[in-house]
């Protein structure tokens, strides 16, 4: 195929539309009922490798920032939520 995610109708490119209601087929399926969208999953999963160490110039690239100050904001939020987790976790 020329692209890589296609939709079921005409196996064309699968638009922002399908892909959110995807999103939100799979999360009512799960059972999840806070709701959740596309952007969410794109502010956790950010958040998340920032908090593993992924470096901020890394980051950046995987999210298509032209500006750097925009990823530090995930890598602030990774930090302070690495710092609470090691708080709940301590001895």
């Amino acid at each position: 195929h020329e692209h890589i995610f296609t939709n079921e109708r005409d196996g064309g490119a699968i638009t922002e539309r399908g892909v959110r209601m995807l999103v939100t087929k799979y999360r009512v399926g799960a059972g999840i009922t806070k709701q959740a969208s596309c952007h969410a999953l794109r502010h956790t999963f950010a958040t998340v490798k920032a908090s593993k160490g992924v470096s901020p110039y890394h980051l950046q690239r995987l999210l298509g920032h032209a500006k750097l100050d925009t990823t530090m904001v995930y890598v602030h939020l990774g930090r302070e939520n690495e710092s609470a987790v090691m708080e709940e976790t301590s001895l």
